[in-house]
C-alpha cells in the first residue's frame, strides 16, 4: 500500500481529531537520479506528482498519470470530508537540474558564489550535465531530464551564480 492509500484510510480519523487540513509533501516530482531529494524540495517536474508517493512507484516512473491520478483521488477524498489539502511547494528553486561549467568538471561542488552567472550544462535523465550552454536543452528531451514545464528550460530563469554554501546548484 502506498502513502496516499494509507492517508486515505485515515481521513475520517484525521477529521474526527478536529483537523481542518492535511499538509502534503513532497507533492511534485523530484529528480529521480538523486536519491537525496526525497525531501520534496528537489523538484525536477512541476507538472507531475512524485512517483514515490504512488502505491506503484515503478509504474508511476513509467506512466506519470498513475501518481497524478492517485494524488487527485486523495485530494478529492480530502475535500469530500470537508478538509483542505495543502501542498508544500518551493517555487523559487528547483532540484539539481544543471551543473556549472568550471574547468573540466561541470558539477563542481565548490562552485563559489559570484556576481556573473556561470555557464551551465543541463542534466540529462541520469543527472549528467551533458547539454551545451544554450537557451534551452535540445529536443526531444527525456521526462527525467532538465526541468519541466518546458517554459522553465531557459538559462536566464536561473541565477547560475554558484553555491552560497547552503543551497544546491539549481
Amino acid at each position: 500500500m502506498g502513502p496516499s492509500k494509507g492517508v486515505r484510510r485515515q481521513l475520517g480519523y484525521i477529521r474526527d481529531l478536529g483537523a481542518g487540513a492535511i499538509w502534503l509533501s513532497p507533492v511534485f516530482k523530484n529528480c529521480q537520479y538523486d536519491s537525496h531529494t526525497f525531501h520534496g524540495y528537489g523538484i525536477q517536474d512541476f507538472l507531475h506528482a512524485e512517483p514515490r508517493f504512488s502505491s506503484d512507484p515503478d509504474g508511476a516512473r513509467t506512466d506519470p498519470d498513475l501518481a497524478d491520478d492517485e494524488l487527485a483521488t486523495l485530494v478529492d477524498e480530502i475535500h469530500a470530508r470537508g478538509l483542505y489539502a495543502i501542498f508544500d511547494v518551493v517555487l523559487n528553486h528547483a532540484g539539481n537540474v544543471f551543473g556549472y561549467v568550471i574547468g573540466s568538471n561541470t558539477n563542481d561542488p565548490e562552485a563559489a558564489f559570484r556576481r556573473d552567472p556561470y555557464d551551465i550544462r543541463w542534466h540529462d535523465e541520469h543527472g549528467q550535465g551533458v547539454f551545451s550552454d544554450i537557451a534551452q536543452p535540445p529536443a526531444p528531451l527525456a521526462r527525467d531530464a532538465a526541468v519541466w514545464p518546458k517554459e522553465l528550460q531557459h538559462n536566464e530563469l536561473f541565477r547560475r551564480q554558484g553555491r552560497s554554501g547552503r543551497h544546491s546548484a539549481g
